[in-house]
Formats: structure tokens, sequence, C-alpha cells
């Protein structure tokens, strides 16, 4: 069962609403017996026949609200590809971005991922690039709703800086398990893509004091229009009891991640 379409339709019945009363109250005006010329009903019925809202094919039109199987999107051509790989029981596709950024610049660089890095030592130019893929777990007998492992890795690594051998400053691993489904809804002339919700754990794969990780449940949103592609994510942190001790391998090694969450997606 779709997961977007308990709001679509709760949307659609508010906006109907009015549109209903509006309809009673001109029925309740008008209550003498009309004569109506023949002529006038096939004008009439002539009108109905050129409604362009019934000429569009695959479009359920509710209001604002669309049931679009028909326009296309910025996104189209990315999910066809998805379709096509995941005939293909082994397929691994792309998740998020993948990337590499040959060079970048970090005002205060953290080495504390690096214990032959210092602040005398690091280098504030560094690369940065990004691999991520998901495999599906289990799909649906149609399409490719169904439920996804993905994994993200995200390097920093100190490519300028021969001083310290050019060692990796940073790597950050961030496995998750989600449901996935796909939508055909249109909204104000945005194409609703793919929803997702699931479970999300980030680590720099550090132990003892070096460690940092959390855990989160999300959900999030993909929408596009002819020429751009939109994403919304919202995400709660799974809470973790404090440290007795910061060498204690349980607990929150993290306390102060949600200063800075924003700036993450």
């Amino acid at each position: 069962m779709s997961v977007l379409k308990p709001f679509v339709f709760l949307a659609a019945f508010a906006a109907s609403t009015s549109v209903c009363g509006q309809e009673t109250s001109s029925d309740v005006v008008s209550t003498q017996p009309q004569i109506v010329d023949s002529s006038e009903q096939q004008i009439s019925n002539q009108n109905e026949t050129n409604d362009p809202s019934q000429d569009e094919e695959g479009i359920e039109v509710i209001d604002i609200i669309k049931r679009d199987t028909t326009s296309e999107s910025a996104l189209d051509d990315r999910l066809e590809g998805d379709k096509e790989a995941l005939d293909n029981v082994f397929a691994i596709t792309q998740h998020r971005q993948n990337y590499l950024l040959p060079i970048t610049y970090v005002s205060n660089p953290n080495t504390t991922g690096n214990e032959d890095l210092t602040d005398e030592n690091v280098d504030n130019k560094e690369a940065k690039f990004q691999v991520s893929a998901k495999l599906p777990l289990y799909l649906e007998d149609t399409g490719f709703d169904g439920v996804y492992f993905g994994f993200t890795l995200t390097s920093f690594w100190q490519l300028y800086n021969s001083e310290a051998s050019k060692p990796f400053r940073e790597t950050n691993y961030e496995p998750e398990i989600f449901w996935q489904e796909t939508a055909d809804y249109s909204v104000l002339g945005y194409k609703f893509n793919t929803f997702q919700v699931g479970f999300n754990h980030m680590s720099n794969g550090q132990s003892g004091l070096q460690s940092r990780s959390w855990n989160r449940l999300f959900a999030s949103i993909v929408f596009s229009d002819n020429d751009d592609i939109y994403y919304l994510k919202t995400w709660y942190r799974i809470p973790e009891d404090e440290k007795e001790d910061p060498l204690d391998p349980t607990g929150d090694d993290n306390p102060d991640i949600e200063d800075l969450s924003l700036i993450h997606i």
C-alpha cells in the first residue's frame, strides 16, 4: 500500500469539501422545474465531450493533485535506469551522489581521526571524495518499491601534505537500511518521484577517544519538475546514555553532533 496515498487523498478531500458545499447551495435555490431546449442540450453535451481534462489519458485530476503517469520530469531517466538495472538480481545501483573534489580548503581541520596528524603538520588543502551505492534486499512484484541496503563512504584525503606522507585525515562510513517507494503524483506542477524511510548509522570507524558515531531514523522525499530536482530529508537521533568514562566503548561518544547536524545530509 502506498505510503503517500493517505496524505494525497486527505488533501484532496479538504479541497473538494468547499466545492461540494457550493454545488449543494445552488441545488436548493433552483427547485422549480425547467424546460430546456434540445439545441441547448446538444451544445451542453458537446462541451462535456470536449472537456480537455478528460483527454489526458493516464491522468486522474483531483483539483491541484494529479495522479500522473504520463508527464516527464528531470529525474525520470535516472529512475528508468534503476529499473533496468534491477532486472539483474545482483545489481548494485547509485544511492547518493558519487563525486571527487580534487582540492578543497578547510579553515580548521580536525586531526583527531589520524594520530600522525597534528595542528603543526596538517594541511588546510585536501581532496575529498564520496562513493555511494545501494542493493535491494526485497522488492515487490512490480516496479522497484521495497527494502534496500545503502552504503556511503566519504573520505578527506591530505593529498598535498608531503610532510605527513599524504594520509587520510578522516573517513566516514554510513550504512543504512530503508524502505523506498516510487510515487506518481503531481502537485502544482511538481512530480513526486520517490519516498524513503529507514534507519541510518554513521561512524568514523575509530575506537577509544577517536570514536565518533550516531544513529538516526529518517524520512526523505525527492520531487522534480522539467529542469530541477529537489530533495527534503528529516531525521530523529536515537538517544544514547552518557559515557561514564571517556574510554568506555558503550554510551554516547558524540554528544555535541546535533549542534552541527544541519550541515549534513
